[in-house]
């Protein structure tokens, strides 16, 4: 059966070991989803220096909570976050990861362009946060912060993310994780001789 995976067969996937949701927390399973939630670092950028150019790397400065035990996401402001679960695909599996609808009617966008886990991802997932609104919004980690969705494909995949083949960039990483655009960047990108 391939398509998108019911309560039930998201469940048989995880007991079958085609997908690792870690920690498993059966109490986050929604009807067609898995809720993620929030970890307690997150990236910002510098807020001097010039324009944000993909093919340089890019530093970014990590912040934790503040004292009250949130973070606060200024107006219209972008953050990396990440989620507190690590997500294990095979070569069957791909993901989705959309926003909690509960948050979206709050202006807290949790993903710009970049809702897809492929095949053989291992990792926590990076989220991208904004904040649409002119008022600050409190971000707490442990909330439920977005969903992932699980497809079956077809058939396997010939080519897994984090193979070299792929160009993986952020296999296995923990914690929200910056853009490595600029590895993929050649002299023939720039227009070099």
């Amino acid at each position: 059966m391939t398509g998108l995976l019911p309560d039930h067969l998201i469940e048989a996937a995880i007991e079958a070991g085609a997908i690792a949701v870690t920690p498993w927390d059966r109490t986050r399973l929604q009807p067609c989803s898995v809720d993620l939630t929030l970890s307690s670092t997150f990236l910002t950028y510098l807020e001097y220096g010039g324009i944000i150019d993909p093919a340089s790397e890019e530093p970014m400065i990590a912040h934790g909570h503040n004292d009250v035990g949130c973070y606060v996401l200024g107006p219209r402001c972008f953050v990396l976050a990440g989620t507190r679960e690590k997500i294990t695909l095979d070569a069957r599996h791909a993901g989705t990861v959309s926003g909690k609808s509960s948050l979206a009617r709050m202006g807290l966008s949790v993903h710009q362009t970049a809702g897809h886990i492929d095949p053989g991802f291992s990792g926590a997932i990076t989220l991208e946060l904004f904040n649409t609104t002119s008022r600050p919004l409190a971000l707490w980690p442990g909330m439920r912060i977005a969903q992932i969705m699980f497809t079956r494909l077809v058939e396997p995949c010939d080519n897994m993310y984090g193979q070299s083949v792929t160009g993986s960039h952020y296999q296995g990483q923990g914690a929200p994780t910056v853009s490595r655009a600029w590895q993929r960047f050649t002299s023939d990108t720039h227009g070099a001789a």
